[in-house]
């Protein structure tokens, strides 16, 4: 395994902090413009996809940093971070790869497209609402105790991607909803902390 230092976990987590950012901009102004019924619009949804694609280098960086640098973890906790991390960036990879590269017209008729049930979107539930929620709860117990606000950035946002799953199992999608304040805010919010936290380690 290569060696990830702190200096590499800041500018992660500094690029990653940016991405997330511009994402979520792009989602509201998606959201803002979209017709009733029916999904975001070009070319928001497709600059969507982009940045997705853009920031999963980012995130496997800094949870990989976390992982190498934490000061309050054993090795099974440090390896359920591993896991959930890469779990998140190859499913979310691939899927959004697979939607980019499909026509439009075609993309329902492969289950690419996010109405649910379709195969796209109980691969991004297992993706976010399951790995990366992994990631985030293990990430929260290699920070050192000193950060309280930190940990419990990373572990309320880990709980809210988990809780993501009432979607599916009430029925209810818009319950989904609670999962993404997990990994869109919260998840900004933590990372941006993150990337001062690094600061203060050796290089």
């Amino acid at each position: 395994m290569p060696s990830f230092t702190p200096r590499m976990g800041r500018g992660a987590a500094r690029i990653l902090t940016a991405l997330l950012a511009l994402y979520l901009l792009v989602l509201a102004i998606g959201l803002a413009t979209m017709v009733p019924g029916r999904p975001i619009g070009e070319p928001w949804f497709t600059l969507m996809e982009l940045l997705i694609l853009a920031l999963l280098p980012a995130l496997l960086v800094q949870f990989e940093a976390l992982a190498q640098n934490g000061q309050e973890s054993d090795p099974i906790k440090r390896r359920l971070l591993r896991i959930g991390a890469w779990g998140t960036a190859i499913l979310t990879g691939t899927l959004h790869h697979a939607i980019i590269t499909t026509p439009t017209a075609q993309r329902a008729r492969q289950g690419l497209d996010f109405e649910w049930p379709s195969l796209a979107y109980w691969t991004d539930i297992i993706a976010w609402d399951g790995f990366f929620a992994l990631a985030m709860v293990a990430a929260a117990t290699t920070i050192d105790r000193s950060r309280q606000l930190l940990r419990r950035l990373f572990l309320f946002g880990g709980l809210l991607a988990l809780a993501g799953w009432l979607g599916p199992l009430t029925g209810s999608m818009q319950v989904r909803n609670i999962g993404i304040i997990g990994y869109g805010p919260i998840f900004l919010i933590a990372t941006s902390m993150l990337a001062r936290r690094f600061e203060g380690e050796t290089p």
